[in-house]
């Protein structure tokens, strides 16, 4: 709770990470199939031309990482996409103050298991709100139109319109936000 809790943003932060003024999407995982990062570039191109300055900071390393890299530079959108690479846990709070919005885009699994991302908890309890896969226990977690906004799984439209719509409205954000932590 001391760590992953609302605080303030921190314009030197902004700052190193080009984080220019505009929206900021947050996703912090690892970069494996299972985790949905893959969709991650075809969404910033659906959104950027209603968000032109939109960023979106991938906290986290993986094996998909070069392959999503190169998507984001095939579709001409390597500057909205900041990679941090992994960084110590302690350091992941002062990145989720920064997202206007944090995506939890799992992926349907091939077999039903236990799934409560520790990732989703934390961006939460940051006040931040969450537009995810209704999946596993993340659909018991987030309570949709009050804490976040969930879609089913392989939605992109959906997500696209739920990303859209919470970056469209600060004050929705910030009730989502509040009402998350």
């Amino acid at each position: 709770p001391e760590l992953f809790a609302p605080r303030p943003r921190d314009p030197a932060l902004r700052k190193r990470l080009h984080l220019d003024g505009g929206p900021v999407l947050g996703f912090i995982g690892g970069l494996r199939p299972w985790h949905g990062a893959d969709a991650l570039p075809s969404l910033v191109e659906r959104l950027v031309p209603r968000h032109r300055d939109l960023r979106l900071v991938i906290v986290g390393n993986g094996p998909l990482r070069s392959t999503i890299e190169q998507d984001f530079a095939t579709r001409g959108l390597e500057q909205h996409a900041v990679f941090t690479g992994s960084i110590p846990h302690d350091e992941v709070s002062k990145l989720v103050a920064e997202f206007d919005v944090a995506l939890v885009p799992y992926a349907q699994p091939e077999h039903d298991f236990y799934f409560s991302p520790l990732k989703l908890f934390e961006s939460m309890a940051c006040g931040v709100p969450v537009v995810a896969t209704a999946i596993g226990q993340i659909q018991e977690i987030v309570r949709d139109q009050e804490t976040g906004l969930l879609c089913p799984p392989g939605d992109l439209a959906g997500m696209t319109v739920a990303c859209d719509r919470l970056l469209n409205d600060s004050g929705l954000r910030r009730r989502m936000g509040q009402a998350a932590a």
